[in-house]
C-alpha cells in the first residue's frame, strides 16, 4: 500500500500508484496520482459505525496501529461514532514496531472497565484497527475476565 515516501515518488515523477488496500484519508488528496480499489477510512467507517450502532454499541475503547491507514480510520471512526451520539475512550495508540503489547492490554482493560461501570455492559466494546501482529493480544484478552466480552 503506498506511503507518502510513494505518493510524493510518484507525483514527481507522473508515475501512477494503484493500490488494492489503502484506505488512508490522507492519501486521498485531488490530483494525486493514487488509484484504489477500495474507499478510503472516511466512507470505511461509516460502516462499521452503522454496523456497531445496529449492534447497540455506544461506547468504544479504540486499540490502533499508529500509521497512516490505521490512524486515519480510527479519526474516522472516532469522528462518525461521536456525530451519531456515541462515547470514544482515550484507547491505546500503539507504535508499529511494538512487540510487547502489556501496556496496551492494561490500558483496554481499564478502560473497559471504567466504560462498563457507568453502562450498560453490553453496549462498551474494543475497536481495533491492527494487522495480525496483535493476534496473541486477542488471545490474552480472550482469557481477561473483563476483555472476554468485548
Amino acid at each position: 500500500m503506498p506511503n507518502w515516501r510513494h505518493k510524493s515518488y510518484a507525483d514527481a515523477h507522473d508515475i501512477l500508484l494503484i493500490s488494492q488496500g489503502s484506505t488512508a484519508s490522507s492519501l486521498a488528496i485531488a490530483g494525486a496520482n493514487v488509484f484504489r480499489f477500495c474507499p478510503d477510512d472516511l466512507l470505511e467507517a461509516q460502516a462499521i459505525v452503522a454496523l456497531m450502532w445496529h449492534d447497540d454499541i455506544r461506547i468504544l475503547v479504540p486499540f490502533w496501529r499508529g500509521d497512516a491507514g490505521n490512524d486515519g480510520l480510527h479519526d474516522s471512526v472516532r469522528a462518525a461514532f461521536i456525530a451519531r451520539g456515541g462515547a470514544v475512550a482515550d484507547g491505546y495508540r500503539y507504535n508499529p514496531a511494538t512487540t510487547d503489547f502489556t501496556a496496551a492490554l492494561a490500558t483496554v482493560t481499564s478502560e473497559v472497565a471504567y466504560a462498563r461501570a457507568g453502562a450498560d455492559p453490553s453496549t462498551v466494546t474494543v475497536y481495533p484497527a491492527a494487522f495480525d501482529k496483535v493476534v496473541d493480544t486477542f488471545e490474552r484478552a480472550s482469557t481477561d475476565a473483563v476483555l472476554n466480552t468485548s
